[in-house]
């Protein structure tokens, strides 16, 4: 079996989700209370693979110019798409210097919806989004690839700071998270999460702004880092990841509770989070669940409801041989 889901996004006003999947397809799923047009949603098939997707974060089904979503598909262009007819809206093209098209492991929108953002080795791609096209600003995150200042590797993950600040914190596979602002050339700071080998998967801003939440490759933990202030990992939740495949995480709207899979096909829940980033559950553990019998990729709280969405599925792999075979032959 190859298919399987490897990332799943509420909307922003929770009336759809949005997936992507290893048979390099991305799907939207309606709730039943949606009152978009395409009532049974749709799947795209952009034919490479899909590196990342991102929501229009002022999306609202009652508005339909605010229904899309970017995209980032493997030796194609930042793909703006709308989310109510499937159509292709406009292209971001994320040239290198020599003149090669590069393909974001991680794209974004700012909060307003006027930029979008790509992220490649070494560098940040800006484009405003009413000016598609090669129309993209490079932004280096180290003077050099010799200069041993700035933000190494190969950028894989970004998150806004919602505090309104405009800096956002961008993750790499050395294991640092770059914080950067439209203003500032390269890094304001550097976090070194000491993942140097595993490389970073995810990083995600509590509500406040305060806190950050990272996860690597293999990674068998949450971390959760004081940004604001000291810089330190103030708690880490545990969970069986040692696996390379993307294990995904999400936060509850107020920040109270943090959700997550494992290899196991279990959904963890850490609730009742301490104003700084501890857990007051953190002695008995999350609360636990079997939710799927393969691998959960993905567990995305609501954005206003008390519900959560999970997807599952990893590779399968045929045994070489088989007790059949053993019998036949013999």
């Amino acid at each position: 079996e190859t298919n399987f889901f490897k990332k799943i996004h509420w909307s922003p006003d929770g009336t759809c989700i949005l997936s992507s999947s290893n048979d390099e397809s991305i799907r939207l799923f309606h709730l039943p209370s949606s009152a978009l047009t395409a009532q049974d949603g749709f799947c795209l098939r952009p034919g490479e693979i899909v590196q990342d997707m991102f929501w229009y974060p002022r999306m609202h089904h009652q508005d339909p110019s605010t229904c899309c979503f970017i995209t980032s598909t493997r030796d194609l262009p930042i793909q703006l798409w709308d989310a109510s007819t499937s159509q292709l809206r406009a292209s971001y093209t994320v040239m290198s210097p020599m003149e090669h098209i590069l393909t974001p492991m991680a794209i974004s929108f700012n909060p307003e919806g006027s930029r979008v953002y790509g992220c490649v080795d070494g560098a940040i791609y800006q484009f405003d989004v009413h000016r598609p096209g090669l129309t993209g600003k490079r932004c280096p995150t180290t003077p050099t690839r010799k200069d041993p200042s700035g933000q190494k590797g190969l950028l894989s993950c970004m998150s806004w700071n919602p505090d309104g600040s405009g800096v956002y914190a961008v993750g790499s596979y050395n294991g640092t998270v770059g914080f950067y602002t439209d203003e500032t050339p390269g890094p304001v700071d550097l976090l070194n999460t000491g993942e140097r080998t595993k490389g970073l998967t995810q990083v995600t801003f509590s509500p406040c702004g305060r806190y950050l939440y990272t996860t690597c490759r293999r990674g068998g933990t949450i971390s959760c880092w004081d940004v604001r202030a000291t810089g330190a990992c103030l708690w880490q939740g545990c969970r069986q990841g040692d696996t390379n495949q993307r294990l995904g995480f999400s936060l509850s709207p107020d920040g109270s509770m943090l959700s997550s899979g494992d290899i196991q096909g279990h959904v963890l829940l850490w609730k009742d989070f301490l104003g700084d980033g501890r857990s007051e559950s953190i002695e008995e553990g999350p609360h636990c669940f079997k939710a799927h019998q393969d691998a959960v990729s993905d567990a995305q709280i609501h954005p206003y409801h008390p519900l959560l969405a999970t997807s599952s599925g990893q590779r399968h792999y045929e045994e070489p041989w088989s007790d059949t075979d053993e019998d036949e032959e013999d």
